[in-house]
């Protein structure tokens, strides 16, 4: 019969002929086998009293039963399942995010569909993008910064191994003394500050200065030549005589007047100095054949 209730036919060995109206009675109130159950854990834990649920859900009668027991059950224990993607609209895909950074749009589209399409939680969905926007986020960002520094460096090595090897230098110690050239170039030929000069030169540097050759010959060769600041004449007389007799101090003074911070100290040496230093200032060794 359509209109026969599901308790009149339900079958237990705890039902028997004799109290089939008492559990009819007492269930008539309950559409549903599952509201039943459920009614019956809401009445013991009223009571203070143990409730157990079925062993199996496989013991329901249907697919369309045990699918409704299964979704009461999960609102029971507080477990939110979304049904579709909208349901996920007010979720907070920030969570465990950097203050300053951008949610991941892409991330965010996919997780909504597999969380959906696995029938994920929405508290073990936070948990996951927590660690995705947190630890995992940041263990692949040094990842990737490690990676590009170990590029850049082993192209900057390249790169200078190509300029010792070129013609036009022909040794580690001149493609170093051109690079010190460049660098006074920049700090002192164009009236920047030695902050603006850094930024500059960081720049090229990082636009392929040191890790393309070809640019590194052109460039080196264009502005080494601008290197002074004024007279090559270091105090002691004219041209290399000069230089020969003047203490690095005062060749550096002289040759590079607007950056004080380069000049050293009165008691400097010119044995002290580095050959790329000697080269750049145009220093004879007078003892030289």
């Amino acid at each position: 019969m359509s209109d026969e209730h599901w308790s009149e036919t339900f079958v237990h060995d705890s039902v028997t002929t004799d109290n089939r109206a008492d559990f009819v009675s007492a269930n008539s109130k309950y559409a549903t086998m599952e509201d039943a159950a459920f009614g019956g854990f809401n009445a013991q834990k009223r009571a203070g009293k143990p409730f157990w649920f079925p062993e199996s859900i496989d013991k329901l009668p249907d697919d369309a039963s045990r699918s409704d027991f299964t979704t009461k059950a999960r609102s029971l224990l507080g477990i939110n399942i979304p049904k579709d993607v909208e349901a996920l609209n007010d979720f907070n895909f920030k969570d465990g995010l950097a203050e300053g950074s951008k949610v991941d749009d892409n991330f965010v589209g996919l997780i909504k569909n597999w969380a959906v399409e696995k029938g994920v939680s929405t508290s073990e969905l936070k948990k996951m993008v927590s660690f995705y926007n947190g630890p995992l986020t940041k263990h692949v960002t040094e990842i990737a910064a490690e990676m590009e520094t170990q590029q850049f460096e082993a192209a900057a090595k390249a790169c200078h191994e190509a300029l010792v090897a070129d013609p036009d230098f022909g040794s580690d110690e001149k493609v170093k003394e051109q690079s010190e050239l460049f660098r006074r170039a920049i700090l002192n030929k164009f009236g920047l500050s030695p902050d603006d000069a850094e930024e500059v030169a960081d720049a090229m540097v990082k636009g392929g200065l040191t890790t393309n050759p070809k640019l590194a010959k052109i460039m080196l060769k264009a502005f080494a030549p601008m290197a002074a600041e004024g007279s090559t004449n270091a105090g002691g007389g004219t041209g290399t005589a000069g230089i020969k007799q003047a203490s690095p101090y005062e060749a550096k003074k002289t040759r590079w007047p607007k950056s004080p911070t380069e000049w050293g100290n009165e008691s400097d040496k010119w044995e002290d100095e580095s050959p790329q230093t000697r080269n750049a200032l145009g220093y004879k060794d007078p003892n030289a054949q």
